[in-house]
């Protein structure tokens, strides 16, 4: 099978084959490549295997013999005392594959270099983001994780015990037995191979008292019985409500006591049924998506947070948080143990600038939350040289989200391999690199699979490639199968007057996209408002490039891992831009050589 036949069928690995890096991650910038490249070529190699291990939701036929090969890797790293039963007994058909000695010795490399961020990386790296949906196994970063541990350190007292829920690879588990080592750790997980990963990790570093618990959360839960104050923390599952069989989730709704309904995800029902089980002495440090605090389906939820009036609770916004490759809206959900007199209940931001106090006694105690607002005034007002916001001017838009990169992104080579021709295909963005100066920055150009007005069948070669994409099961990817035709992207194209590069180490990069090029999901895009004039445009740009836009730019960006920031749409259109008259006077300083657009 050609590599463009893999790219079709969803292989994360013709990434590999193709050059692209496997650091592009912000999960670790220490691991050694060549050490990750060893390992995943390994084992994304095609040689047939007589054993498999047991389903893992969600993965394809080939990545389930990836898999195999990753678990009995980790067999051969894991002595029978260093891991439960349950996870020995999953993961044991893989153990009678050979593991070469070159893999062995690039894991322990990446083991000494950084356990937990190399291992999520391996399996980040062996299921591709779509395909992980179905068990929501997204990681977070170090960084965020260390964050939500201290922030609760710092109101609470430590607890006795520490459930780790949904723990995948263990980065909370290794927050937590860090800030708290004289805790216990229940690591629970239903996916063997990432728990089995993190017994991996376990063995490779210094915490005690980590329990690997391979078991369905609720079902755990039900039967859990703490010993002393109890902290539940973490990132539960990120599975949409459409991939939780019926029958399953009318369970997990029964188990919540019905404070939420039938279309809630998977993480916001792992926080109703959790927030049910806390005792007085019990507390809870989720990270889930933000949608809960205003959906229909979780007023009873919201109903029973605003009635938890002796707990501190706080709500602390993530904006476009990026999970691994996945970007979410999400929120913190704070709640400690039950005090002696009442306690506030406190929205913020994520760096803890922005606040508003919650009202718990109201009418409808089922409302939805208060938001977080930033003042916005009119274009108008802009012009008429009031102080401003970035968003007064400019809308601010995510690049569009495909759903299925590995099939939409075309590169010069492969579409001529597919032979799709110019009429089916857009150019697009996809990355802004440093140019000469900050004013050129280096834009990466692909090409988009644009069919809008597509017939079945009115071009062979657009109707082959759809229908291998088909047998893939490409089109019943979550954004994909929202789309009345999977595979037109006509509406969602985003085609602004200036990209901005989403994440950064050293600087945000500006390109003014004067060929309305498309943008991907890893840009965010300005669209000027009507009424702004040209020069102040223009201006606007150039203080943005300039090292005091930089600064405001960097200043409302969160930190991820690595030293990386990250920008949302929300925070970049709150950043305050100078008065239209101080903006204006540096228009004559603009320079906008740029690298041009698509060739």
């Amino acid at each position: 099978m050609t590599v463009v036949e893999r790219l079709i069928q969803g292989d994360p690995f013709p990434d590999l084959l193709a050059g692209a890096s496997a650091m592009d991650s912000p999960l670790a910038s220490v691991i050694d490549e060549r050490s990750m490249r060893d390992v995943l070529d390994w084992v994304g190699s095609r040689d047939e295997l007589t054993e498999r291990i047991g389903d893992v939701p969600g993965a394809t036929e080939a990545q389930h013999v990836y898999l195999t090969r990753l678990s009995a890797i980790i067999m051969s790293f894991l002595e029978s005392s260093a891991a439960p039963g349950p996870l020995l007994e999953a993961l044991r058909p893989a153990s009678s594959v050979p593991v070469p000695e070159l893999v062995r010795s690039s894991i322990r490399d990446l083991l000494d270099a950084d356990a937990v961020a190399s291992l999520a990386m391996i399996y980040a790296r062996t299921v591709s983001a779509p395909n992980r949906r179905a068990l929501g196994t997204f990681f977070t970063p170090r960084v965020e994780a260390a964050s939500m541990v201290e922030n609760y350190a710092r109101k609470h007292a430590a607890p006795r015990c520490v459930v780790d829920v949904g723990a995948g690879v263990g980065v909370f588990t290794d927050a937590a037995g860090r800030q708290w080592p004289d805790a216990s750790v229940h690591a629970v997980d239903i996916n063997p191979v990432t728990l089995g990963l993190q017994a991996i990790a376990r063995s490779a570093d210094s915490l005690g008292n980590v329990e690997l618990c391979l078991a369905d959360y609720a079902s755990w839960l039900a039967g859990f019985r703490p010993d002393g104050p109890t902290l539940y923390l973490g990132n539960p599952p990120y599975t949409r409500w459409q991939l939780i069989p019926p029958d399953r989730r009318e369970a997990l709704v029964a188990a919540t006591g019905n404070l939420v309904g039938s279309r809630a995800n998977l993480s916001t029902l792992f926080l109703a049924m959790t927030l049910k089980k806390l005792r007085s002495e019990d507390g809870l440090c989720l990270i889930v998506p933000a949608a809960w605090m205003s959906a229909q389906y979780a007023r009873e939820l919201r109903a029973n947070v605003r009635e938890q009036h002796h707990r501190l609770v706080t709500l602390r916004l993530a904006d476009s948080w990026r999970f691994d490759n996945a970007i979410v809206d999400a929120v913190v959900v704070q709640i400690g143990p039950e005090a002696t007199s009442p306690q506030p209940f406190v929205i913020t931001d994520w760096p803890g600038v922005a606040a508003v106090q919650e009202v718990r006694e109201r009418d409808d105690g089922s409302a939805p939350f208060t938001r977080l607002r930033t003042d916005r005034s009119s274009p108008a007002r802009a012009a008429a040289g009031d102080d401003m916001c970035l968003g007064d001017v400019a809308v601010v838009t995510r690049g569009t989200a495909t759903g299925a990169n590995h099939f939409f992104l075309l590169d010069g080579p492969r579409s001529l391999a597919l032979g799709i021709g110019d009429r089916w295909l857009t150019p697009v963005i996809r990355r802004l690199r440093p140019g000469a100066t900050p004013e050129a920055p280096n834009a990466e150009f692909s090409s988009m699979l644009l069919l809008e007005g597509y017939g079945r069948g009115d071009d062979p070669h657009v109707e082959a490639a759809l229908t291998r994409a088909e047998a893939a099961d490409v089109h019943l990817g979550h954004l994909c199968a929202k789309r009345r035709r999977w595979f037109d992207l006509s509406s969602e194209v985003q085609r602004p007057d200036v990209a901005i590069s989403a994440l950064s180490k050293a600087r945000f990069h500006l390109y003014a996209n004067e060929s309305r090029c498309g943008i991907t999901n890893n840009l965010f895009g300005l669209t000027w408002r009507d009424g702004v004039e040209e020069r102040t445009k223009m201006a606007i740009v150039s203080w943005l490039r300039s090292a005091t836009g930089q600064a405001a730019l960097v200043e409302s960006s969160s930190v991820e891992a690595d030293g990386l920031r990250r920008l949302s749409p929300r925070a970049l259109g709150a950043v305050r831009v100078p008065t239209a008259r101080c903006v204006e006077d540096r228009a004559p300083d603009l320079v906008v050589p740029q690298s041009g657009g698509p060739r």
